[in-house]
């Protein structure tokens, strides 16, 4: 069950562990480690070259490391991950600290690409989706910790926008008079327009179909996509990936370094930098799974009758300048032909025809 938290102390923990974990990344040992796969990936590589290798290395150790400390942190007091707990706890501090400040809370579900404004499938973000979307599309993602029948919530962006600016203008029409705890205003499509991961699976399939990937240097279609197999157990799912691949590839790995001179040979340096690929995208999937479990194998369900009360409430002009439909989302229509073709433009810089609505050929 969920703490009350206690909000100053976790920002000083917090604090204190990001800096714990920075230090820890500038030690003479870890820069050399760095350093040392900086070199083995840009072998021919000018200095400044593997010196940005080098930080981007020791940045993604220090992020890594922080959002597992993170993790763990939330979930000894009762939250999935760290994502949910700062919310918890910017929600503490704002009720703590608002005094007679009239306030309200948005509260939205996963964030999406644009309905509408300001454009259809805008987004500048590689966040939520966008990566289990990605990875289903390059076959990267076979089998994933879910059940079909499971509803993902999700909201687009521009919706919850709406909904802020609404909110705000009701906060100053309610200046001078009493106010209660701060509004809460849920924003979801859950309760109104329920999608599950079955379906959801099925719609991003079907746009690879129509639309594929390609392979990156060949340029080849990325074809033959086959169902997600979805895993109810999340801890046999992921023990079956590193059983299967992850030990595997590090033995690669291991097996490489031991013989002499290896990393002057170009044939051997290949086959390690390929097994240690290899081996880190499955752990970025278990990654994804472990963050993501939680919402792919538990049904939640937002309540939003007090936002769509609100929004109702507007007038004509205003509900036409700032709608608020989630229930007349055409999720097969939003996904295939407007958030996915968004991603791949905006987020991934695709410029083929193949990943642009079907609207725009």
């Amino acid at each position: 069950q969920a703490q009350a938290p206690d909000v100053d102390g976790e920002v000083e923990a917090a604090c204190a562990k990001a800096a714990e974990v920075e230090e820890a990344s500038r030690r003479p040992a870890m820069l050399a480690g760095f350093a040392r796969e900086a070199r083995l990936r840009h072998a021919r590589g000018a200095q400044a070259q593997i010196d940005a290798e080098v930080e981007r290395l020791r940045a993604g150790w220090v992020h890594v490391h922080v959002a597992e400390w993170g993790v763990a942190r939330a979930r000894t007091h009762g939250w999935w991950d760290n994502y949910t707990y700062s919310k918890a706890l910017a929600e503490a501090l704002l009720a703590a600290e608002a005094g007679d400040v009239h306030v309200a809370i948005v509260r939205p579900s996963g964030i999406t690409s644009a309905l509408r404004d300001p454009e259809p499938g805008w987004t500048d973000a590689y966040l939520l989706t966008e990566p289990l979307i990605e990875g289903v599309g390059r076959k990267r993602i076979t089998e994933f910790p879910g059940m079909p029948g499971c509803v993902i919530d999700t909201i687009p962006v521009d919706l919850v926008v709406n909904v802020c600016i609404a909110a705000g203008s009701r906060l100053l029409q309610a200046r001078g008079r009493p106010e209660a705890l701060p509004r809460v205003y849920q924003v979801a499509t859950g309760d109104t327009n329920p999608l599950t991961l079955g379906e959801i699976e099925k719609i991003w399939r079907g746009h690879f179909a129509e639309r594929p990937f390609k392979q990156e240097g060949s340029g080849v279609p990325i074809t033959g996509l086959r169902q997600v197999t979805f895993w109810e157990d999340a801890d046999a799912f992921a023990a079956k990936l590193r059983g299967r691949y992850v030990r595997p590839l590090q033995l690669v790995q291991r097996a490489v370094e031991i013989l002499p001179y290896w990393e002057h040979a170009g044939v051997l340096r290949r086959a390690r930098g390929f097994a240690v690929k290899q081996w880190r995208t499955v752990e970025k999937i278990l990654r994804l799974a472990k963050l993501y479990s939680s919402y792919t194998l538990n049904e939640w369900r937002f309540e939003t009758s007090n936002t769509r009360a609100m929004m109702e409430a507007l007038s004509e002009e205003d509900q036409g300048r700032f709608p608020f439909r989630p229930q007349s989302i055409d999720w097969r229509d939003f996904w295939s032909d407007v958030h996915i073709p968004g991603m791949r433009r905006h987020v991934l810089g695709e410029t083929d025809e193949l990943c642009l609505p079907h609207s725009r050929l």
